[in-house]
């Protein structure tokens, strides 16, 4: 039974390696673990974790860069509505003087 939940877990999180582009430990060290129960191999603990933290730091690495990038976007949004209330501000003094 436990042998069945740990080679569900490896699956999902090897498809989240896949998605992520991270890299799958290889099959001959310690990073699996052989089930003679369901005649597969499986990631042990230290592989998991491994492929766990590796998927941790890729998403904060887009999301660091999703976060730059939306932080010029707004920047910028204000500066821009700033003289665009600049320059209504002037027209109107302008149209008021004539």
């Amino acid at each position: 039974m436990q042998d069945e939940i740990e080679w569900d877990a490896s699956r999902h999180l090897m498809s989240q390696a896949l998605l992520y582009q991270v890299p799958i430990p290889p099959n001959e060290d310690d990073n699996w673990t052989k089930s003679h129960q369901l005649g597969v191999t499986y990631l042990s603990r230290k592989g998991a974790n491994k492929i766990r933290a590796d998927i941790q730091a890729e998403k904060k690495t887009k999301r660091d860069s999703f976060l730059s990038v939306a932080t010029l976007a707004i920047s910028l949004i204000g500066a821009l509505t700033g003289v665009l209330g600049a320059t209504i501000g002037v027209l109107a003094f302008i149209a008021k003087k004539n």
